[in-house]
């Protein structure tokens, strides 16, 4: 991925926080846009590894992950629950062929990203062929509990 297009990436990420913090009894990690940044530039390291194109951010993707990370945070709800699809397109994206992968307890995005990277469904998502668009969030509960971590992806939006 070029430098250039790193840097759009991590600079659009950096708009995720302010977001989720608006949902009732949802609070974002004070380290949040550092950590979400560093999980978009690996998850596109990994994929320029094996030839893929990279993912571009989309504050569609991003609203639909920070809906799920923050209903997780809040009512303690662990898993995909329904389908992850629906919940993309309610959030206003077109979306084809999707994937998800979520995450709970970790701090920081670089422990999250080695969970996704050992584990062989979220390893897929990170590197599915097609996939264009992602977003990605963060969300704790209004106690600042375990954060919960989603990615979205879909090859359109």
């Amino acid at each position: 991925m070029s430098k250039l297009k790193s840097l759009l990436a991590a600079a659009a990420i950096c708009v995720l926080p302010a977001a989720a913090s608006a949902q009732a009894g949802c609070a974002v990690p004070p380290n949040a846009k550092a950590e979400l940044s560093e999980l978009m530039q690996r998850i596109n390291g990994l994929r320029a590894s094996k030839g893929l194109n990279p993912l571009r951010f989309t504050a569609t993707l991003a609203n639909a992950a920070e809906g799920h990370a923050c209903r997780m945070a809040v009512t303690g709800y662990w898993g995909h629950g329904g389908s992850p699809k629906s919940r993309m397109r309610a959030a206003g994206c077109r979306a084809g062929a999707t994937g998800e992968a979520i995450a709970k307890g970790f701090r920081d995005g670089g422990r999250t990203f080695d969970l996704w990277y050992n584990s062989p469904g979220h390893y897929r998502i990170m590197t599915m062929r097609g996939a264009t668009y992602a977003g990605l969030a963060v969300a704790v509960d209004a106690d600042g509990g375990d954060p919960h971590w989603v990615l979205d992806v879909s090859n359109r939006c």
